[in-house]
């Protein structure tokens, strides 16, 4: 059993946590979004994979047996995902109901974070000089 666990994460094992200030957002989102399709769930990271219909109170088996495949699928998608956040990030998206909601929260802020971090970097950048006299 401890064999397929950890080969079922090693995937995931190398992806970092996405680190509060969102500094590290575009490498994360692409080293998860790979890990993600790896495993299968990426549909319900990008809100392709649709929760399917409440089945009808006669107890459809094959309805039933859909939905609860559905779901076991967007808790491990959720798992996955609150597996590389810090807590105080996952804080921010346990109001959001679904896995899509939270990407997409996530998705949002860092991506308007980054442009700004890059911003702010090729501002330093552009002010360094080398010091009079000084070697290059």
């Amino acid at each position: 059993m401890s064999t397929t666990l950890s080969a079922d994460f090693t995937t995931l094992s190398n992806v970092s946590k996405l680190a509060i200030d969102g500094s590290n957002w575009p490498i994360f989102r692409f080293c998860l979004e790979i890990g993600i399709e790896s495993k299968g769930v990426w549909g319900h990271f990008d809100g392709t994979s649709l929760s399917p219909a409440n089945p009808p109170p006669s107890g459809d088996t094959a309805a039933v047996t859909v939905l609860n495949e559905w779901l076991k699928k967007e808790k491990e998608a959720c798992h996955y995902l609150a597996q590389k956040l810090k807590d105080s990030t996952l804080t921010e998206l346990l109001r959001l109901t679904s896995v899509a909601q939270m990407w997409t929260a996530l998705s949002s802020k860092y991506t308007a974070l980054s442009s700004h971090i890059v911003a702010d970097m090729q501002h330093q950048f552009d002010n360094l000089k080398c010091p009079d006299n000084g070697n290059v």
